[in-house]
């Protein structure tokens, strides 16, 4: 949560279709996907950045923070 919170940080432009990255829960959040670790625990498997072209128009604009890696 740490390392996508930094990175919606990171967004100079085109922030606002990152709106639903807020609250404790990342696996809620738009273009983030969880699976199940142990029954209880889920972790981050993938980040869909396929959405850029979805959103040209708001000109997105990020710097990759090291916590991204």
């Amino acid at each position: 949560m740490e390392a996508l919170l930094s990175f919606k940080e990171g967004v100079t432009r085109g922030v606002d279709i990152l709106s639903t990255w807020r609250g404790e829960d990342p696996c809620r959040w738009r273009y983030v996907t969880c699976d199940k670790v142990d029954g209880v625990n889920y972790r981050v498997v993938d980040l869909d950045l396929d959405f850029i072209g979805e959103i040209q128009e708001y000109g997105l604009s990020a710097v990759l923070v090291p916590e991204f890696s």
